[in-house]
């Protein structure tokens, strides 16, 4: 089964780390279902969440330019503002962990504009108050269908179309309009669209307020999430400097110490006698990394770098079974993680570490 998200979806998550991303990954957990989004839908959420960087960029420099103006004589001293490109990247980064991205068809631009020309669904012929024609609007939405409709009918199993698009909803028939299920085969598998993410979560449960304890997830999840971490890039990519690729790269984690330090947010999700708890929680963790250039396919690992006792900050995101499910262990879905020590590399390949008074942005 597949899971489609629409770029108005994406555009409410800044950090990956809202419960809604969390319960999402849930679901597909549950469900063993691959998460895809239509390349265009990448490129639009990642063209506005680059816009919304540069225009509050644009408003510190007039800020400051306005401080510099109301104080003249006094130097006006300011941090470094945030730089967009490294800021896209890394939320780019936590798009391609979350979902595939379906390829581009050249196919599809020229279908997509003959649909707006004839006012085929989801494009459309729009009219003035007298009825004439003023021009076609929709294919962006018509492309972004035919790459889901690809997709879909290629796998000939259930689909899951989230979007706050009414161009694509119907509620009359599953929520997609009639004409699009029409253009779908009969032998393909069911498919569905969702009028946005709290819809598609209903299949999770009725969503109920709850609150999580601190002492519960110390209870319940440091050796779950040891484990995750040992086994996962997140902890040698908040030690290694920022220019550097993980892929070039062979790690080895012992997480030592995971201690809860604050409980950001909670949902309870029930279904009948099962519920699950989606969380995003602060945590500080302890743990010693062994960082070593990944060598060539075929040869011995070469020498690398161990840095012990590294500590690390950030939040983390899980969620956890009802208790009346003893054999069900919280689960962890990913984390945010910054830390002190920083590993650089030198010309020649060797490494060696820094640590700061400060931690560095989490990745």
């Amino acid at each position: 089964m597949a899971i489609y998200l629409d770029a108005n979806i994406l555009h409410g998550w800044r950090t990956f780390t809202e419960l809604d991303r969390v319960a999402l990954a849930v679901v597909a957990s549950q469900r063993k279902q691959l998460i895809f989004v239509p390349w265009l839908v990448a490129l639009e959420a990642e063209r506005q969440y680059r816009a919304g960087l540069e225009a509050i960029v644009r408003d510190l420099d007039e800020l400051e330019a306005k401080v510099a103006q109301a104080f003249p004589g006094h130097e006006v001293s300011s941090q470094p503002w945030p730089h967009v490109d490294d800021h896209v990247d890394e939320w780019c980064r936590h798009l391609r962990v979350l979902a595939e991205t379906l390829p581009r068809n050249g196919d599809d631009a020229i279908e997509a504009l003959e649909r707006e020309v004839g006012g085929i669904s989801p494009a459309l012929r729009k009219v003035d108050g007298k009825g004439r024609d003023t021009g076609g609007a929709g294919a962006r939405d018509a492309a972004i269908w035919l790459a889901i409709k690809r997709d879909h009918c290629s796998r000939n199993e259930d689909g899951h179309f989230i979007t706050a698009d009414g161009h694509f909803l119907n509620q009359e028939r599953n929520g997609l309009q009639s004409e699009l299920h029409g253009e779908l085969p009969v032998d393909a598998g069911a498919f569905r669209a969702y009028a946005g993410i709290a819809d598609f979560l209903g299949l999770l449960g009725e969503q109920v307020a709850v609150r999580v304890e601190l002492d519960d997830l110390a209870q319940r999840v440091p050796s779950v999430l040891s484990q995750a971490l040992s086994v996962t890039t997140h902890i040698p990519r908040a030690i290694l400097d920022d220019d550097e690729n993980m892929d070039d790269w062979t790690f080895r984690t012992t997480v030592k110490q995971c201690t809860p330090t604050r409980v950001i947010d909670a949902r309870l999700y029930e279904a009948g006698k099962r519920s699950v708890t989606v969380v995003n929680s602060e945590w500080n963790v302890t743990a010693d990394c062994f960082l070593g250039r990944r060598p060539p396919e075929g040869t011995a690992d070469v020498a690398g770098h161990l840095e012990e006792d590294v500590h690390l900050s950030g939040t983390v995101q899980l969620y956890l079974p009802s208790r009346e499910q003893p054999n069900a262990l919280p689960q962890f879905v990913s984390s945010r993680l910054a830390t002190d020590t920083t590993l650089f590399v030198r010309g020649d390949g060797s490494a060696f570490s820094v640590r700061s008074t400060k931690n560095r942005k989490p990745r």
